[in-house]
């Protein structure tokens, strides 16, 4: 795909594409898509607030119908979790609920070792804390990053894997979800969780295979696709031409090579007289096909429609290739984007959201 500069490459097995699903009654096809004609992007326009709020649940929903955040949650018992996958996570920056897949919920003890560290910096819960497996979430406590491993015997007495010097903003799995990348605002570290060994880094790391990003080459801006490998170095970078302007929050990979992220469209260069208020979006490329690119962009009616920056974002993915889309607005609710077939579906209606951090399993 690209050439390599760095070392140790791993990344997500190719899968093959699933077939469209035409006539589907599980989902609702968009507007007919485009094709920008200056990079070959699929435009794909989101419906309003309406249609939205008819989508019908999607098929194979991992998630419950409604994700309430602020219902009570029992303390997670002393045996551990057991047997089912972590598939959410949510905090309000105090107490750490997870979801499983048999749709039990808990609140995670809080490690005394952790609070005692003098900092206060609360908890920080990634959006892409939890394992592609399920099997794992990981998030930072007062300075000290705690994983959770399903079926791990008594781990409420375990202590934090590694000590952060500083406040965490973002964080995530590297590839093979063996290791750690935490963000904060001037620096980063590795964290091996096999040994504890943690390393500062140089380069700006994101956690993941994948990542998007706008780059400035010459006074012109390039969207770059970078790949990262297991130890967090660079392994890989080309451009991609997309009709974006910038790239807001993260990458999410898939297993089956893409890659999405929220992004700023470019309307000067996608049908201005038809998009004029087309603030954000979301794109996903597939990293083995540069030619595979799509972009599902919200273009409200009138300014009352517009939505506030982060509130058209992917946090993972359901499949292979549907793209798991937050949306805010009349609702407040996770659907499924068919980036082959250009369908959206329900996943889930959250409740309490605003006043949570959300973490989904990305289950492709």
């Amino acid at each position: 795909m690209s050439t390599v500069v760095g070392d140790d490459p791993v990344r997500p097995t190719p899968g093959p594409s699933p077939s469209p699903s035409l006539g589907s009654t599980t989902s609702v096809v968009l507007s007919p898509p485009v094709r920008d004609r200056r990079t070959g992007t699929r435009l794909v326009l989101l419906p309003d607030d309406a249609r939205l709020a008819a989508l019908p649940r999607a098929e194979h929903s991992f998630l419950p119908a409604e994700l309430d955040l602020t219902g009570e949650a029992p303390p997670m018992p002393g045996r551990g979790l057991r047997g089912e996958r972590i598939v959410g996570a949510w905090t309000d920056q105090v107490d750490v609920v997870v979801l499983l897949a048999d749709g039990a919920r808990y609140t995670l003890p809080h490690n005394p070792q952790s609070a005692a560290s003098g900092h206060g910096w609360g908890v920080r819960l990634p959006a892409r804390a939890i394992a592609a497996d399920g099997s794992r979430l990981f998030y930072v406590e007062n300075g000290g990053l705690v994983v959770l491993t399903v079926d791990e015997p008594d781990p409420a007495s375990h202590a934090p894997r590694a000590h952060v010097g500083f406040e965490v903003l973002d964080g995530a799995w590297t590839p093979g979800d063996e290791g750690i990348v935490l963000v904060g605002e001037h620096e980063r570290l590795y964290v091996d969780i096999t040994t504890g060994t943690t390393r500062r880094l140089t380069e700006r790391a994101p956690g993941g295979y994948y990542q998007l990003a706008i780059e400035d080459q010459a006074g012109t801006p390039v969207p770059m696709l970078s790949t990262w490998s297991a130890r967090a170095k660079l392994t890989g970078r080309q451009g991609y031409p997309l009709p974006i302007a910038g790239v807001v929050g993260p990458t999410y990979s898939s297993l089956s090579g893409w890659a999405t992220a929220a992004v700023r469209p470019s309307t000067e260069a996608i049908l201005p007289a038809t998009l004029p208020r087309a603030l954000i979006g979301v794109v996903a490329v597939s990293g083995d096909s540069p030619n595979r690119k799509e972009l599902l962009i919200d273009s409200p009616q009138t300014d009352a429609q517009v939505r506030c920056p982060g509130c058209v974002a992917p946090v993972g993915w359901a499949s292979g290739s549907e793209v798991l889309v937050r949306l805010r607005g009349t609702q407040d609710q996770l659907v499924r984007w068919n980036t082959i077939t250009g369908q959206l579906s329900r996943e889930s209606t959250i409740v309490g959201g605003d006043a949570h951090v959300l973490a989904v399993m990305s289950a492709s």
